[in-house]
């Protein structure tokens, strides 16, 4: 049995307990007592089998019973200014029958009904995080709540979190059934067997609808049994105006006959289209009468084409003198990467670490880079674009290709590949710690990307399967896990905005995005265990011919660079040849 401490008496030396299981206050005295029990802390024994005591004590044997170790916790604790919080999800429900309906009360997976009445929850979201404490011990006479909401933080949304959610909704449905004196644990939707019904009743409330902004639906007028519609004016967030049915579209928005639309072209004359026609490269730009060489399409103002910087994904890399002789501030300003590489190659372009600002970017395939693998490594000039597939940066000119990538990598397939980054895992990312709180998804910091999130189920050097909490307990505080190697791979996920955006000053520190971002799946060991442990397969393997082998493969490794390096030579000498191509 798991049992959370609310209260101790040192007098009495009676331990007030929270069961997480039957949503009741117990009372245990512990003989001998060992340690000093602290509030919001978890004790762990048998359940036992004797009765209590007359007065409703449960007597239990020191060597029976263990408190949980503060490390073991910290997905479930927080301290605040001297004060222990526990992190929990909270939530309403849409019947109107249910005590959570008027959102004065909330309902805690491990904690039941806790006390929200100092916050407002007027979104239409159903499920938060939050941090609750304790209340009232006598809660029962007093006719309060045991816990009350100490903050409130986030609402629970996303498809990541979407199986977790519609759980904790099954949950609080049968709880608050088992509460009106029906318990539904298969149906999943209750029946109205809760509540009294007439055989003559002809008016029902309306079906549970979860609120929508700040709408009161306990003011919505009773509907027929029989369905009908509800006028869209009636959902207005303003909960004192009830509108009656419109009039016939027909009626408001007569019909008229469109005006003809007009598009200025590129040298500022307005030329009229007609209705309906889709403006094409030829309506918006005068097609020059000579064409290029590989036969893309010139524009009438050939000596400005230089002075027309890209502006979105699709346009042409600037070239060098460009960069040189027309210099940008701003958003639109070309920063240069010492040390990108290719990380994962999609239908139309490619995804590129930038290791310089620990970014994700990409960049569009053309032929003069389809060449850059996975795994290739180069310097390149980026900058900085509207939001667009969960990316923020894009490169526009690759100056350089390097021999050595910034980490070691592996390929797994032809479009992705995994890398092995050192990273401290003997305690949480500070930074984002109250993220780890509410969501359950730990975040480490790594020498060479910065921040990793971690798999829910990881390897250990050991080769044992894990979760990430009995991985904590083995490395958490300890001084060798502070320099240790993991396999990683990047995948789309929920991340905090702080660690994508670092100009982020919101106020709320769990505020949500969706990135590409590094996650841990495999613990290979310590850096020093596995460099020794590389050095022995090469000894082993090799023998006396290990210094030949690696200077072939350094010699390899050097003309694959050069033979890149020249094509990019071609393409700056002539960087409008492969324009055309563009996919």
């Amino acid at each position: 049995m798991r049992v959370l401490i609310v209260d101790f008496n040192a007098a009495n030396g009676v331990i007030s307990c929270w069961n997480t299981e039957s949503f009741t206050l117990m009372r245990i005295r512990i003989e001998p007592l060992t340690f000093q029990p602290e509030n919001l802390s978890f004790l762990v024994f048998e359940e036992p089998s004797i009765p209590s005591t007359d007065d409703g004590i449960v007597a239990l044997k020191g060597a029976q019973v263990r408190m949980e170790d503060p490390s073991e916790t910290t997905d479930y604790i927080k301290v605040d200014c001297g004060v222990r919080k526990i992190s929990a999800w909270i939530g309403f429900s849409p019947n109107p029958a249910h005590q959570t309906f008027k959102r004065t009360v909330a309902f805690a997976d491990l904690y039941g009904l806790v006390d929200c009445a100092g916050f407002q929850f007027t979104d239409p979201f159903d499920i938060y995080g939050s941090f609750i404490v304790v209340n009232d011990l006598d809660f029962i006479k007093n006719g309060t709540k045991l816990f009350k909401i100490d903050t409130k933080r986030h609402a629970i949304k996303g498809k990541r979190m979407f199986e977790e959610a519609e759980a904790f909704r099954h949950k609080l449905r049968n709880y608050e059934e088992g509460l009106m004196g029906n318990c539904t644990t298969t149906s999943e939707e209750p029946n109205n067997n809760g509540r009294a019904v007439q055989a003559n009743e002809s008016v029902m409330e309306p079906a549970p609808v979860r609120p929508t902004r700040s709408i009161d639906h306990t003011q919505r007028p009773k509907t027929p049994l029989r369905p009908s519609f509800v006028p869209l004016d009636n959902l207005n967030p303003n909960p004192n105006r009830i509108a009656t049915p419109s009039a016939p579209i027909s009626n408001v928005f007569p019909r008229e006959s469109p005006a003809p639309r007009v598009l200025p072209t590129a040298s500022g004359d307005v030329t009229p289209l007609e209705w309906g026609h889709i403006p094409t490269v030829k309506d918006l730009y005068p097609v020059s009468p000579i064409a290029n060489g590989v036969g893309q399409m010139g524009l009438a103002r050939q000596s400005d084409i230089e002075h027309q910087r890209p502006t979105s994904l699709q346009g042409p890399f600037p070239p060098a003198a460009f960069q040189q002789n027309h210099p940008v501030v701003g958003q639109d300003a070309y920063l240069k990467c010492k040390h990108a590489v290719v990380i994962k190659k999609e239908e139309r372009q490619m995804i590129v670490w930038l290791n310089d600002c620990k970014q994700v970017a990409g960049v569009w395939i053309t032929p003069v880079y389809h060449q850059l693998g996975v795994g290739v490594s180069f310097e390149c000039f980026y900058k900085s674009i509207p939001e667009k597939d969960l990316l923020v940066w894009e490169v526009m000119e690759v100056s350089g290709i390097l021999e050595h990538p910034p980490f070691p990598v592996r390929e797994i397939s032809q479009f992705e590949f995994e890398a092995d980054l050192q990273m401290d895992l003997s305690r949480l990312d500070t930074n984002f710690r109250d993220w780890t709180f509410c969501t359950d998804v730990p975040v480490f910091k790594s020498l060479n990307v910065g921040s990793v999130i971690v798999e829910e189920f990881v390897t250990e050097p050991r080769g044992n399967y894990c979760k990430w909490r009995e991985m904590m307990k083995m490395y958490y505080g300890r001084v060798q896990p502070k320099n240790m190697l993991g396999t990683c791979r990047l995948v789309e996920h929920d991340v905090p905005l702080r660690m994508v955006d670092a100009n982020f000053n919101g106020e709320d520190p769990e505020a949500v995005a969706t990135r590409y971002v590094w996650k841990l799946h495999n613990v290979l060991g310590s850096v020093e265990r596995r460099q020794e442990a590389e050095k022995w397969l090469k000894e082993r393997n090799f023998g006396n011919g290990r210094r030949q082998w690696e200077e072939n493969d350094d010699i390899a490794r050097q003309k694959r660079v050069q033979k890149s390096q020249q094509l990019l030579a071609q393409h700056a000498q002539n960087p409008g040849h492969f324009h055309s191509y563009r996919l």
